[in-house]
């Protein structure tokens, strides 16, 4: 065999190489967009929209690109509303409860504080009335030495 005889050899086999990718590549192409339509059919079955033709590319892309938002809108939004709404109530319930308890600490503190009174008042009335029969001892000692 002459070189320019294994070259073009080379030549038909790297072609038909080539054409075998494109044909791959075209085939991925068309299971995608079968995949594509087949999620715009689902989702317009699901939320009531029409069948989409094959031919308008527009109305498939803009179909697609409303399931991507209804997708997203319902894995990344919802979640994310579901988890601020929980934690808010969560927050405000722990506010209520802590406030609940300083109010019983409070109510408790002013329960102590007069009992401390009463009995201080007690005792304060009890030396009253100690110094006032001394008092009287004392004044009745007086008298009789008048």
């Amino acid at each position: 065999m002459s070189e320019f005889e294994k070259l073009k050899e080379y030549q038909d086999k790297y072609n038909e190489l080539k054409r075998a990718e494109e044909i791959k590549e075209e085939e991925r192409k068309a299971k995608e967009a079968d995949t594509q339509h087949d999620a715009a059919d689902l989702a317009s079955h699901l939320f009531g929209g029409d069948h989409v033709s094959q031919n308008s590319e527009s109305e498939h892309e803009s179909d697609l690109i409303d399931v991507t938002f209804i997708v997203v809108v319902v894995v990344v939004v919802f979640p994310q509303i579901i988890c601020t709404y929980t934690n808010v109530n969560v927050l405000k319930t722990r506010f209520k409860q802590k406030k609940k308890n300083q109010l019983k600490k409070n109510i408790q503190f002013k329960k102590n504080v007069a009992f401390r009174e009463s009995l201080d008042m007690d005792t304060a009335n009890e030396k009253l009335h100690s110094n006032a029969s001394k008092d009287d001892h004392i004044t009745q000692s007086l008298t009789k030495y008048q």
